[in-house]
């Protein structure tokens, strides 16, 4: 479906229409049980939605692209507070994650890579945890204990807070590449454990 996703809104609601009509169609002459044939056909709506509710989140995420990012003033595990202006006139690549996220956790040893890789050149590796306020020394003590590198942010409303809601995100991990001037380069950027990321960032940082 990468095509299809690719694809602006009026080619993509034309291909889905063509693709439950074709499909609706080789249910109908395979001479199956009425009964088999409503089912299918009720399979392959749900499909269809979630396909479409999937398309409408990156679609949201694109228009993204270019706009001005929503800044962040969030308290900095080393202390102080950091904030998006801080960063103007290089590259930021944001990591929006939790400690109680599985998959937040299973990207840490890529982006620890890709930090690695990229040290020293005109970009921040910036990770804002959506932790409560209430488990504060939970994340503080998870930084620590994982000697997590770049800049480590919390979040001040976690999932209320101004640059989350900015994004619309309602689901981490999130990555989000933004440019030195302060323009979103892309919102819904590769995570670490892509390849996609490499090819990226090369593209962009010298």
């Amino acid at each position: 479906y990468e095509d299809l996703l690719a694809s602006d809104e009026e080619s993509f609601k034309k291909q889905i229409d063509d693709k439950k009509k074709a499909d609706f169609e080789r249910l109908e002459k395979a001479g199956l049980n009425p009964f088999f044939v409503d089912a299918f056909k009720k399979g392959i709506e749900m499909g269809l939605l979630g396909l479409q509710e999937y398309y409408t989140k990156i679609a949201g995420n694109r228009k993204l692209n270019n706009t001005n990012a929503p800044n962040f003033d969030y308290e900095n595990h080393k202390g102080g507070v950091t904030s998006l202006e801080d960063l103007k006139g290089k590259y930021v690549y944001v990591d929006v994650w939790a400690t109680w996220c599985g998959p937040c956790r299973q990207e840490i040893p890529f982006l620890q890579k890709t930090e690695a890789a990229y040290h020293g050149k005109n970009i921040e590796f910036v990770s804002i945890s959506v932790d409560e306020q209430k488990n504060h020394d939970k994340w503080s003590k998870f930084v620590t204990e994982k000697n997590l590198g770049g800049i480590q942010l919390l979040a001040d409303k976690d999932w209320k807070s101004d640059f989350v809601q900015g994004y619309k995100i309602n689901g981490i991990p999130r990555f989000i590449i933004i440019s030195p001037e302060g323009k979103i380069v892309n919102a819904d950027a590769p995570r670490p454990s892509s390849p996609e990321l490499v090819t990226l960032l090369d593209s962009l940082v010298k």
